[in-house]
């Protein structure tokens, strides 16, 4: 296991205490003799049958399994194959690894978090990266563990199932890529699925016996219990492409979709929400589904939010949909939009097409400077960014040489301060100022998860002349290469001159990376169009000296979001320090009291009072 070796927070059961801040009388509180009462038990159903037992830590509990959670997160290297509680992962990366193959396998593990006693919990803590005294992981497996298992509802749980099954992760991706076929897990659902006809499906994977029926292959079912697992055989099923195949609860025949009697219930809902209000809707909604799954202190919290619960379940059901089939599926936008009619707070973007509206957050830049053109557009939280070779020759002594309009407001040029450029990364960055309050940012993707074959969208204004829409084309990525030492993606669709700095966006209308890669003009003779990662920019956000230019850009642009009163500084609904400002970026801690509002800057110790 390749983690790193970090600090030895956990030596003793008394460096346990002190790195929790508490007496070690305190956290023996908490560990001996029992757990139980420090828990709160309950059981939901299942959906496919049978019943789920949550234990939940109480407050105090729960607080020191977080610390311990923040303290091994360094450690926390899970394999590609595990999607299940992990950053950036989901139900619906796990399900997109296998979207249009011909056989999907599904494998449950039976019992999985019972299955994780203490001593494999202590162990884990003993062996490496860890390497904690028997002591101190005794201490800590006592802390994560509830009844000598891992509780399934502790925040400790689900990190510590995927660094033990790391191992099993590791043997089950060797496993599929010697067989060519693909591999996931997330939590205890374990799918595996193949592009071979039938008769060519590897046995020590699955193999069928002399009734036909399927069974697991003596390889996966061994790799499995070596590794402390138990197979739930009831739950073992194969599907082919004329069947439903669904992986985590995603269909995932063509594409990731949900069940369309999912879309319709939560279509009717929208519509008694719209017809009938959100109080009788939600007794309705109540009475006939969900009368048998909650308990009687619930319903009387129910009954007293006017109609709140069935308001935050229509709005889970529409932002699932979201999720799975994207923010430009049709469907979705139309539920989405038919639900702001419901809230009284119509929509009207919703109406659009998706692409339509990406292209009010995107720009065509006039460096005047050398007079080029290209793209640029406005990123969440970041600002407006562009290709460097498209404002080459630009400072912070000459920023206003560039401008940057939108197609519906061409005489509206506005010039922004500018924030950083690399030459080597192509990456450009300038302050959103003032004029740009009221267009709407991209939201920031994640590049991590794209593969070959993965759906993008290119926008931008190649060769732009006045009176033209964006140029907004769908592909696919078809290569990873690595370009003057840099990683790049290639894209099937030309990137043409001018189209240079615009977004690429993944299906759910996040930014994935910055065109830069194409030709002069579209004569399909160029094999290199492509796009520079978003994970290139973000590296570079993360660095002290990008973080110093940023401020130093801030306090010297025209029209500063930054309102200065004595010693405090307001940026975008942060606070900070004057004295720290522009060494390290931290906001302040803020501490209220019945008269007062304390301000406690966390590098200098200076607390200030307003």
């Amino acid at each position: 296991m390749t983690l790193p070796l970090g600090e030895n927070f956990f030596s003793t059961a008394q460096t346990i205490a002190n790195e929790l801040g508490m007496s070690y009388k305190q956290l023996s509180s908490f560990i001996y003799p029992t757990t139980n009462k420090s828990y709160r038990t309950f059981t939901i159903k299942k959906k496919g049958g049978g019943e789920r037992t949550i234990s939940v830590p109480k407050k105090n509990l729960k607080k020191i399994q977080r610390m311990i959670v923040d303290k091994i997160m360094k450690y926390y290297n899970p394999k590609l194959s595990c999607h299940g509680f992990t950053e950036s992962r989901s139900i619906v990366t796990n399900a997109y690894r296998h979207v249009g193959k011909q056989f999907v396998f599904n494998v449950d593990l039976k019992d999985f978090f019972g299955t994780i006693h203490f001593g494999r919990v202590r162990n884990l803590f003993i062996s490496k990266p860890f390497l904690y005294s028997h002591s101190a992981a005794t201490v800590l497996a006592q802390i994560c563990c509830k009844d000598g298992v891992l509780p399934q509802g502790a925040p400790t749980s689900p990190i510590i199932s995927n660094l033990i099954c790391w191992k099993l992760d590791a043997q089950l991706q060797t496993l599929a890529a010697k067989n060519n076929c693909h591999y996931t897990r997330y939590a205890d659902d374990i799918t595996f699925s193949f592009s071979c006809n039938k008769k060519y499906i590897p046995k020590s994977i699955l193999d069928f016996d002399n009734d036909g029926v399927v069974v697991v292959g003596s390889s996966l079912e061994r790799i499995i219990k070596e590794n402390g697992f138990n197979i739930n055989y009831e739950k073992v099923r194969l599907k082919g492409r004329s069947q439903r195949q669904e992986v985590t609860g995603i269909t995932v025949n063509e594409f990731t979709n949900v069940e369309r009697k999912f879309i319709r219930k939560t279509r009717s809902m929208i519509h008694a929400w719209r017809k009938f209000g959100s109080i009788k809707a939600q007794e309705h909604y109540i009475s006939n589904y969900l009368e048998k799954d909650i308990l009687p202190r619930q319903a009387k919290s129910i009954a007293k939010n006017d109609g709140e619960f069935f308001i935050d379940v229509v709005k889970g059901r529409v932002n699932y949909i979201q999720m799975v089939r994207g923010r430009a599926d049709p469907i979705y936008r139309k539920l989405a939009y038919q639900m702001t009619l419901a809230m009284g707070k119509p929509n009207h973007l919703f109406l659009r097409k998706a692409e339509e509206v990406i292209s009010d957050s995107v720009f065509i830049v006039e460096n005047n400077l050398l007079c080029e053109q290209g793209s640029a557009f406005l990123l969440d939280d970041i600002g407006i960014v562009t290709n460097q070779h498209v404002v080459e020759g630009i400072d912070h002594e000459n920023h206003e040489l560039v401008d940057f309009y939108r197609e519906d407001d061409v005489k509206n040029k506005m010039n922004s301060s500018f924030v950083y450029s690399s030459a080597s990364k192509d990456i450009a960055i300038f302050l959103a100022t003032a004029n740009f309050n009221n267009i709407p940012p991209l939201p920031i993707g994640n590049d991590k998860n794209l593969r070959v074959g993965d759906s993008i969208i290119v926008v931008g204004y190649p060769d732009y002349s006045e009176g033209e829409t964006a140029y907004i084309n769908r592909g696919k990525i078809v290569q990873s290469i690595l370009r003057f030492g840099k990683r790049f993606w290639l894209i099937d669709i030309p990137v043409i001159h001018g189209n240079s700095g615009g977004p690429v966006l993944n299906e759910k209308l996040e930014v994935v990376g910055i065109a830069t890669l194409g030709s002069a003009i579209n004569d399909g003779k160029n094999k290199f169009n492509g796009f520079v990662p978003i994970s290139t920019l973000t590296g570079i956000l993360n660095t002290p000296q990008y973080n110093k230019i940023y401020r130093y850009s801030l306090l010297h642009s025209k029209k500063p979001k930054v309102e200065i009163e004595k010693d405090l500084f307001y940026v975008d609904g942060l606070t900070y320090c004057k004295k720290c400002f522009l060494d390290k970026k931290q906001a302040i801690t803020v501490y209220k009291t019945k008269s007062n509002v304390f301000f406690n800057c966390k590098i200098c110790g200076k607390t200030y009072r307003k």
